[in-house]
């Protein structure tokens, strides 16, 4: 299981143009009250593909020329602390249902020898990344004014990352997860220049400690994350998504002649998430499963998100798609390496 998250996290970095561009007008909605006291809250979805080399020499399948894959399901899959109080899990079957739904709008369509022999073997799986102890209780109504959009505030969190290298590591998966690997190594190098800083503070702080001055406060007009979080409205969602608890979907997708041989070729991998804070999977996945329809094997070099709302018969509202700006370009590195916590 371990091993399979650190696979799931870990996908080859997109290239070329992602399918949808930002919209002039954010689309995102703010609330003072938590969605978990919202009759039909938003939610704010985030879909990323990841393509490997071998994943990009692939043919993008049309409805004349469709790719088809066999299934292979992986299971439900916790990570980080304790699964959120109110996760209530969706029956495999009906996962499947909704999972093969959004592929066919790819055209991604089910294998059926000897007619249409099988191209990719698709291995999906779901579950939640926890902060545990660390989250208000959903249904406490003492969070309904003081719990600001995604009930967490990354800013009021930073101080605990920047001290430990345990919270680090798990705040880059959850950001891989939620807007990508290219996504999650800025932050990450954003934490780390925000900890050269601290450590200059803690430093100068000291010095002047000595000669009865006032230490110097340098974060409060010099903060790399905080320019790098207040960049866009879209940076700022991808950012409190990556300090809270999320559910996720993630698919990938191998070779299907490759599964039979020791060394399996990953082609491309689809990550879905939502934040979890307030609402329970079972809810959520219809929405999140259906927002990923048209990224699936897609080129992708930057994260999209959708807002959403849920109403009472299960339906859900669809928003604009919001293209999240990559600050780091188009080209990446095919392979590129976990951006590794170093010690403050």
């Amino acid at each position: 299981m371990l091993l399979f998250a650190a696979a799931a996290l870990s996908a080859a970095e997109p290239a070329g143009s992602a399918p949808a561009k930002a919209p002039a007008k954010s689309e995102f909605v703010f609330s003072l009250i938590p969605k978990s006291l919202q009759k039909n809250p938003h939610l704010s979805l985030n879909v990323i593909t990841e393509l490997t080399a071998d994943g990009k020499k692939l043919a993008t399948p049309t409805e004349k020329k469709p790719a088809y894959y066999i299934f292979q399901m992986g299971g439900n899959l916790q990570l980080g602390e304790a699964a959120p109080a109110n996760e209530k899990d969706t029956a495999p079957a009906e996962l499947e249902r909704l999972m093969r739904k959004s592929l066919a709008e790819g055209h991604y369509l089910p294998a059926d020898p000897p007619a249409h022999q099988p191209s990719l073997v698709l291995i999906y799986r779901w579950g939640s990344y926890s902060l545990g102890d660390d989250e208000p209780e959903p249904d406490d109504p003492s969070t309904a004014v003081t719990q600001l959009h995604t009930d967490k505030d990354a800013e009021a969190l930073l101080p605990q990352v920047l001290g430990d290298l345990g919270k680090q590591k798990q705040l880059y998966e959850r950001a891989s997860l939620v807007g990508g690997i290219k996504f999650a190594n800025e932050l990450m190098k954003v934490i780390q220049e925000e900890s050269q800083l601290a450590t200059q503070e803690n430093a100068a702080g000291r010095v002047a400690a000595v000669a009865g001055n006032t230490a110097p406060e340098l974060s409060a007009a010099f903060s790399p994350f905080a320019h790098f979080r207040d960049r866009d409205l879209e940076t700022l969602q991808l950012v409190e998504d990556s300090f809270s608890s999320c559910y996720f979907v993630i698919v990938s997708a191998f070779d299907y002649q490759s599964v039979a041989t020791k060394e399996k070729v990953l082609l491309w991998r689809t990550k879905m998430t939502v934040n979890s804070l307030g609402v329970a999977f079972v809810d959520t996945a219809p929405a999140l499963i259906a927002n990923a329809g048209g990224y699936f094997g897609r080129e992708m070099t930057q994260a999209v998100t959708t807002s959403q709302r849920v109403v009472q018969d299960g339906k859900v509202k669809i928003g604009t798609p919001t293209v999240v700006p990559d600050a780091t370009g188009d080209s990446a590195p095919t392979e590129p390496a976990p951006a590794a916590p170093t010690k403050p």
